[in-house]
């Protein structure tokens, strides 16, 4: 395994709390990663999708462009997943909780299902947020529904693009 060097020359053990990586360990790190063997099937995955759900509504030329659009977003996503996951591995700093949350943990069960549907409704509000002008277009018929659709599931599929590293990094050490 290669061990970083801190800059008077000597090894820094593996298992020590080190300071944060410079933008060269973290490129090696980056470079080196066993989660680019996901990219291949993310790119052909993705393209596939998009190449068959726009051969509906355009011709193969189209959906042939489509499809290669969406799949170099994924590798794109994919990416900068990899790279979200090549951050230091110091421990944050305990966070201080929000007076708000510690309030209505103190609460006892109401507390705590009143914070669960605040979550939630801010959930509700940042999807909404995010894919407006697509529900926007279905509600008001001003796009194809095939559009819309695809709209959305770009957006979705770019999102589980760029958090599924991190989640998978996680899980393999």
């Amino acid at each position: 395994m290669y061990r970083f060097r801190n800059p008077d020359r000597r090894p820094v053990p593996e298992k020590t709390s080190s300071p944060p990586r410079s933008f060269r360990e973290r490129f090696y790190l980056f470079r080196h990663s066993r989660l680019w063997l996901g990219l291949p099937v993310v790119a052909i995955v993705s393209f596939l999708l998009f190449f068959l759900l726009r051969t509906a509504d355009l011709p193969v030329a189209g959906a042939l462009s489509r499809g290669a659009l969406a799949a170099v977003l994924m590798v794109f996503c994919w990416s900068l997943g990899i790279w979200a996951t090549t951050k230091s591995d110091e421990k944050p700093a305990e966070a201080e909780e929000e007076e708000w949350v510690d309030r209505l943990m103190q609460k006892g069960p109401v507390g705590v299902w009143v914070a669960r549907i605040a979550v939630g409704l801010l959930l509700v509000l940042l999807v909404a947020a995010v894919f407006y002008s697509q529900l926007e277009a279905l509600v008001t018929g001003s796009e194809p529904v095939l559009r819309c659709v695809t709209g959305i599931l770009l957006k979705v599929l770019a999102i589980v693009a760029v958090v599924l590293p991190g989640l998978l990094s996680r899980r393999l050490g």
